[in-house]
Formats: C-alpha cells, sequence, structure tokens
C-alpha cells in the first residue's frame, strides 16, 4: 500500500514538472492536453490499485481479529471445561469470577469511569 501511495505521489510530481515543462517550452496546446489525459488515466488506475490493496488490507484484518478472537474463546472455554470438572458448583463460579477478569470484553467494563465517584463531582459541577 505505501509503495502504491509512493508511486502515485511520485506520478502526480512527474505529471506537474511535464505540464511546468512544456508551458515553458511553450508547445501548442494540444500537446498539453494529450499529456494531461494520460496523466489523468494513470493516475485513475493508481487510485483503483490503492483502493484495491486497501480494501484487501483491511479484510486481512478482520479476518485476524476474528481469529485472534476464536483463538481466545477456544482458551477460555477449554480452561473453564478442564477446572469446572474437579469443582464443585460454588467452587465452579468463583473460578468463572477469576477467569472472567482476564476476559477482554469485561477488562473493558473495568476500565470505565466509577458512577459513585461521579456522584462525588456531581456538586462541583453544578455551579458551572
Amino acid at each position: 500500500m505505501w509503495e502504491a501511495n509512493a508511486l502515485q505521489r511520485e506520478t502526480q510530481l512527474h505529471a506537474v514538472f511535464s505540464q511546468w515543462r512544456q508551458i515553458a517550452l511553450d508547445l501548442p496546446e494540444y500537446d498539453l492536453t494529450v499529456s494531461a489525459c494520460a496523466f489523468h488515466r494513470l493516475l485513475s488506475e493508481q487510485d483503483r490499485v490503492i483502493a484495491r490493496t486497501f480494501f484487501e488490507f483491511r479484510n486481512f484484518g478482520r479476518r485476524v481479529t476474528q481469529a485472534a478472537r476464536q483463538d481466545e474463546f477456544s482458551f477460555f472455554q477449554d480452561l473453564m471445561n478442564e477446572g469446572a470438572a474437579f469443582l464443585d458448583p460454588a467452587a465452579s463460579r468463583q473460578l468463572w469470577k477469576t477467569i472472567k477478569k482476564a476476559l477482554p470484553k469485561y477488562q473493558q467494563r473495568r476500565q470505565g469511569v466509577d458512577p459513585l465517584r461521579l456522584l462525588r463531582l456531581e456538586d462541583d459541577w453544578n455551579p458551572h
């Protein structure tokens, strides 16, 4: 993707300097138009290549994220099944509480702001 973007930047610079050179040499208007159309077609094709590459990159990222989540899910599911086989129901619930703290879904919840701390700040906010 970086290479395609760098190539497009280089093509744009080449187009600008080519137009500048043609104007400086006082070439006919027809040559300027043909040159501009050629660069326009080339830049359009490069836009398509960049868009396709970006699309593939995003799809690859989604698949990697999905595979990582599936791997985490199966790991914690196996861990819970192995641990619960040797425990009674109360100890199994305690094990689940311990494992749940390690899950990304529940870690994000714990990082939130405590509502009780917000209530203490309410008096300070009212004057403002």
